[in-house]
């Protein structure tokens, strides 16, 4: 499971932070739930992890190529965190 990337413009506008943080908070509380029913070998990429950049996104919620190289870079590293 992972976050959300976020909003382009999550900087300017509150709206779309705060949209964001709920998705994201919920997101969370469904990943710790199904961990406490005992699902085994699920993980979770944290927005601040996969560390999306103000200007990753294309259109304001699309990855870019930019975008795209961050969220490949970061599923890496947590994929290779997994299996070592």
């Amino acid at each position: 499971m992972g976050d959300k990337p976020g909003y382009g413009s999550r900087f300017t506008n509150a709206g779309l932070k705060s949209a964001e943080e709920t998705y994201n908070k919920a997101q969370l509380r469904a990943f710790n739930q199904l961990i406490q029913e005992g699902v085994k070998k699920l993980y979770h990429l944290d927005f601040d992890t996969l560390g999306m950049p103000i200007d990753g996104m294309a259109d304001d919620i699309h990855p870019n190529d930019l975008g795209m190289q961050v969220q490949a870079d970061a599923v890496r590293a947590q994929i290779q965190k997994i299996l070592n």
